[in-house]
């Protein structure tokens, strides 16, 4: 089966891998993702992906617990070793620990001492290994952020606010901001699929 890179932020979709945090078993095609399956980096649609011979950087590896992934605390942008930053000569592989220390965010362009460790569950890290949905809920509705066009997405939630996977829009604490513009939830308005 073909591989599919984002042309946002270079994740590859491995068929062999899946996205098991989205609920995607290993063994499904590009082709067969439901419509309203978005990159796990990026949150594009899948319109936004091409096939990889088309694409000269190496995608990711397949999933490895042992690499960690850093948040910027800036903006949205997180740091997967799996993919790493083949724009800025990173490797996919290369360890958040082994960037170079004159690397910095592509987004905001802030240097490494500004991300912060993006932790899962041990729970959800058990479900990844074993190709399980990280939750039941991938049918619940996601919300944009009318300011800065951010998407809430409940099968991914918000764990640098602490906000776990499966939790719903309406869930979501009343103190809750966008992660990107600090809007309040009363900014945001359903995505329709």
């Amino acid at each position: 089966m073909k591989k599919y890179t984002c042309k946002s932020c270079w994740y590859t979709y491995d068929p062999a891998v899946g996205d098991p945090k989205a609920g995607i078993a290993p063994g499904t095609a590009f082709e067969d993702l439901p419509e309203d399956w978005l990159c796990p980096i990026c949150m594009r649609d899948k319109d936004g992906f091409k096939e990889e011979t088309e694409v000269k950087e190496e995608g990711n590896e397949p999933l490895n617990i042992e690499l960690d992934r850093y948040k910027c605390n800036s903006c949205w942008y997180i740091y997967d070793p799996r993919i790493g930053d083949p724009k800025a000569g990173v490797a996919a592989g290369t360890p958040f620990e082994d960037l170079p220390e004159d690397w910095f965010c592509p987004v905001c362009m802030l240097t490494k001492e500004q991300f912060v460790k993006v932790s899962l569950s041990e729970e959800l890290v058990k479900k990844a290994v074993a190709g399980e949905p990280a939750s039941k809920h991938s049918d619940l509705s996601r919300y944009k952020c009318k300011a800065c066009y951010y998407t809430y997405d409940p099968r991914v939630g918000d764990p640098a606010s602490g906000v776990e996977p499966g939790t719903s829009f309406e869930d979501l604490p009343e103190e809750w901001l966008c992660p990107i513009c600090m809007m309040m939830k009363n900014y945001f308005i359903k995505v329709e699929e």
